[in-house]
């Protein structure tokens, strides 16, 4: 009986029988399905130089149904084709015959269809061409990487799905948050909730004032709709997705169909589950992230994100080591507990790896929910786009007829006149500096060491006035005046407010350096910087009128401090310690 049960799974997924025909244990008792499986094969001889499928809707030649590989690229096949039973049949065949799992199929699976979606190139040259190699960077500065996976984790109650909704938000409307200012080109997101379902979803939105049930950006079939929203919600026909071929193979069309640029998975451990693998499983692990990162978000330029629980040893992540090792970014959250009072004063975001930064790859900050937004607690600096002041600076020594300026001229400069840091100007300069060339050129090159200038597509850009239609301004400060949707100390609620933190605790107000003006702030300087720089040059021109601030608009005395003067001799050492080098 046995054998006429495989005769019959054999023949249907050699579609010798009608794909519905269920098996009949009258017709195995008198042998029909074994004589109809040797008939079929006398008509359809092996032939061992049939090649294995190379695309979907291509049949299979005889030899490969009856081998490991052919049976898997079967079962891939019928999945493609919604066949279920000629699926089922390839399984049962694998299982019986080659004594593996469920999960070893899955993983077999993904290998499968991982190999099919990458494009074969012959090899031009020996070696590999990096000029034609691009760069990781980011959809969202500092926040999603671009082409690539990410894993953030952490234990109950440290506000995982709480992040990644503010930074879906952010993402779906061109803003940034927290500790980045730098705005983003707005994006499509997809948010799959299967760890808790979509009533804490709901309850997570509400607390970030993101209203599902009157913004369009969250309203099924809206023309304005940029989230969609995948959960368990049997009253609408909406069931829970799981990490399987099939699942993934959705998710891929999906984003094809609709241009999602980024993808929260909450959780790994409840989607992995759910398509029967373990999600402990190294070898199971990399073939799913595998696919997902070079057949899914390299080629879509999107970014997946899994969300995940803390594990057992400290500071580690649950399930296998591959959930880390694999994406390119992992940021681990932690509660913050005061060790005075024993209680809980926001969150601590610490990225273990981000391969995308240019500078400080492991940065920290601590932030919590105050009325509805996360917000920064005072010590983390906010390190926004300081771009345009760098560009503004290099254009101005390009019209004064300066081919390129030292990088320690361009950092002062910076520092002085834009009021920011050294790291938040190294972080930007990094970023925005390159070659000059290929489809996206950098606007800053390096013509030789320790020098700075424009490249010639950014100049031939400004030349023509298209630098306007950036939507960069000028403070009235002379820095660069960037709408901020990471509210610092400055921003807490007064005393007595309603609004409170993680653990109902408020954010502390933090008086700023110097006043501030609209959205910006600025450095009230006490020394009067009118005096000659002590390296040459001619004192800072007056303050231009028309660039002051009213005492209506700040309401205090401003010194807008001088720019340093820019040398024509570059020093090439950029050596801090050591004076310019004169002509």
């Amino acid at each position: 009986m046995r054998a006429e049960q495989d005769a019959w799974q054999r023949l249907l997924l050699l579609k010798a029988l009608p794909g519905d025909e269920r098996f009949s244990p009258a017709k195995a008792a008198a042998g029909i399905y074994s004589a109809l499986e040797k008939e079929w094969l006398k008509k359809h001889p092996i032939d061992d130089e049939d090649q294995p499928i190379k695309a979907p809707g291509r049949s299979l030649g005889t030899a490969e149904l009856l081998s490991y590989s052919g049976l898997i690229a079967a079962t891939l096949q019928a999945i493609r084709e919604a066949d279920e039973n000629a699926e089922m049949a390839a399984r049962a065949e694998l299982k019986h015959r080659f004594r593996v799992s469920d999960e070893q199929i899955g993983t077999a699976l993904f290998k499968c269809h991982s190999a099919e979606k990458v494009q074969k190139v012959a090899a031009s040259h020996d070696s590999v061409d990096m000029a034609r190699v691009e760069q990781l960077d980011y959809l969202m500065d500092g926040w999603i990487p671009r082409g690539d996976l990410v894993l953030t984790y952490g234990s109950h109650g440290t506000g995982k799905t709480t992040l990644a909704l503010a930074k879906v938000h952010a993402h779906v409307t061109g803003t940034n948050l927290l500790d980045r200012d730098t705005p983003c080109a707005p994006g499509r997101a997809l948010f799959i909730a299967t760890d808790s379902g979509t009533g804490p979803l709901k309850k997570a939105m509400l607390d970030l004032r993101l209203d599902p049930d009157s913004s369009p950006l969250l309203a099924p079939s809206h023309p304005e709709q940029r989230i969609w929203v995948w959960g368990h919600e049997p009253v609408q026909g909406q069931a829970s997705w799981i990490c399987d071929i099939h699942g993934v193979i959705r998710l891929e069309q999906f984003i094809k169909k609709n241009g999602i640029t980024y993808v929260v998975i909450d959780s790994a451990k409840s989607v992995s589950s759910a398509a029967g693998w373990s999600y402990t499983s190294n070898e199971s692990v990399a073939a799913l992230l595998k696919y997902l990162r070079e057949g899914v978000a390299k080629p879509h330029g999107c970014c997946i994100e899994f969300l995940s629980h803390d594990g057992t040893a400290a500071g580690s992540h649950s399930g296998a080591k591959k959930w880390a090792e694999e994406p390119c970014m992992v940021c681990s959250l932690k509660p913050a507990i005061n060790p005075e009072t024993n209680k809980f004063e926001g969150v601590v975001a610490e990225f273990t790896k981000d391969r995308a930064a240019h500078v400080d790859p492991r940065r920290t900050l601590r932030f919590g929910l105050n009325d509805g937004r996360l917000v920064l607690y005072p010590e983390v600096e906010v390190v926004g786009s300081c771009a345009d002041a760098l560009l503004a600076i290099l254009w101005e020594a390009h019209q004064r007829g300066l081919s390129s300026v030292s990088g320690r001229e361009l950092k002062s400069e910076a520092v002085a006149r834009f009021n920011r840091s050294h790291k938040t100007v190294e972080n930007t300069l990094g970023k925005i500096t390159g070659t000059g060339k290929g489809p996206k050129p950098s606007p800053v090159i390096r013509p030789r060491h320790g020098a700075y200038a424009l490249a010639p597509a950014e100049i031939q850009k400004r030349k023509a006035g298209e630098a306007a239609s950036s939507n960069r301004t000028l403070s009235l400060t002379g820095g660069v005046h960037i709408r901020s949707t990471a509210a610092q100390g400055v921003w807490a609620p007064p005393i007595g407010s309603s609004g409170g933190g993680f653990g109902g605790l408020p954010i502390p107000p933090i008086p700023p350096v110097g006043g501030s003006i609209g959205d910006g702030q600025t450095v009230d300087h006490h020394s009067d910087l009118t005096e000659i720089p002590p390296d040459g040059g001619s004192a800072p021109p007056e303050t231009d009128p028309d660039l002051a601030p009213s005492s209506s608009q700040a309401g205090f005395p401003i010194k807008v401090p001088p720019s340093i003067p820019l040398h024509s001799v570059v020093d090439d050492d950029d050596d801090p310690h050591w004076a310019p080098r004169s002509a």
